[in-house]
């Protein structure tokens, strides 16, 4: 899924600037996300211009399509550091690229990394500014075991890296409050039939399942489990399925449907509500919708913009320095998303239609 936003609205400074590489899928499972992403990145960009941008240079946005086959991103990746067209990185994308996006640029390149994510490699010159499994998955799975009685479990992911140690923390979390895992199945991405894996669930019956699909995946397995009749009689647990992926799912589909996340588009906030008037100042009345994949990519500009005026350079070594304490941090590169703290609360919400409503913040 890719399409475009009415980006014109924006101009961005030019003449001398740090051009910051922004990595994110255009298609594929994910690509869902990427249109939101580009946008709410596109803001950011904006507004740093409006002010001391990076630096005090002006900010160039260069998209890159992380949707695309490994060896596709690696190649693009090589071209933009041997022309040197890139001065930093922001990526949302999957896990597993991670890694092969870390080994292909310089070492003192700063890469932020913007989304949810497993933990660990947050060294060197990775930043990684996302959730973890175990921030997120408590205030749900304690919240329906205690509101909803959910002893009962499933687990369900894609087959890489995050959702297996979802399944990890999942398992110990379950373990300690006394609940029991009836099942499990990693499944490989763009899978069309999931009519075994449901008469699987129905057979076990559940309480809740706990999903670690994405984007793509987690809309057609979501309309597959409704189909299926399952959606009135089991819980469904998430924390990767925002705003835009329940547009997709589609209201008449997410009953009994729960939500983890550091960020919902419709939190009632003095700084969200700004932020949602920008956001629709900048793209009009129907934007790409918000959700905490896309405004991730809004705090990863504007922290990267913060990181580098705390250590004065674009080196990423000393920007380890300054987020390692060896510089004093100011706040500002701490919290540097206008919209929310995302070091303090992760709330939960309960699906309602195509909207959400927060039932518990912590």
């Amino acid at each position: 899924m890719a399409c475009k936003a009415p980006f014109s609205r924006l101009s961005l400074a030019r003449g001398i600037s740090i051009k910051v590489g922004l990595l994110i899928p255009m298609q594929g499972a994910a690509g869902i996300w990427g249109p939101s992403c580009e946008a709410s990145a596109r803001l950011a960009v904006a507004e740093l211009n409006a002010g001391a941008g990076m630096l005090r240079q002006s900010v160039d946005l260069v998209i890159i399509d992380a949707g695309q086959t490994r060896s596709h991103v690696e190649r693009v990746l090589h071209d933009i550091v041997v022309s040197q067209s890139v001065d930093a990185l922001v990526g949302m994308h999957l896990s597993d690229l991670r890694g092969i996006v870390a080994s292909q640029i310089p070492p003192d390149m700063p890469y932020v990394y913007t989304p949810l994510y497993e933990g660990g490699d947050a060294v060197g010159n990775v930043f990684a500014i996302g959730e973890t499994p175990d921030r997120l998955l408590r205030p749900g799975i304690e919240w329906l075991t205690t509101h909803r009685r959910a002893e009962r479990w499933w687990l369900i992911g894609n087959d890489y890296i995050w959702p297996h140690v979802v399944h990890r923390h999942a398992r110990q979390m379950l373990r300690q409050l006394g609940c029991r895992v009836l099942g499990s199945a990693l499944l490989p991405f763009d899978l069309e039939d999931y009519e075994p894996i449901l008469d699987q669930i129905r057979a076990d019956r559940p309480d809740a399942v706990l999903m670690s699909l994405i984007g793509e995946d987690a809309v057609r397995f979501n309309r597959a489990f409704a189909e299926a009749g399952l959606a009135g009689d089991v819980l469904r647990f998430a924390t990767a399925i925002d705003e835009n992926v329940l547009y997709g799912i589609g209201a008449e589909n997410t009953e009994n449907m729960h939500l983890s996340s550091g960020y919902f588009a419709h939190l009632r906030s003095p700084e969200n509500d700004a932020f949602r008037e920008r956001y629709h100042a900048a793209f009009g009345a129907s934007p790409p919708v918000q959700n905490d994949i896309g405004q991730s990519c809004y705090e990863g500009l504007h922290y990267l913009a913060a990181l580098m005026g705390v250590a004065g350079t674009s080196s990423a070594a000393a920007m380890r320095s300054v987020v390692n304490g060896a510089t004093p941090l100011h706040r500002s590169a701490r919290a540097s998303d206008p919209t929310r703290e995302r070091s303090r609360w992760v709330h939960l919400a309960v699906a309602d239609g195509v909207d959400v409503r927060v039932v518990q913040s912590r």
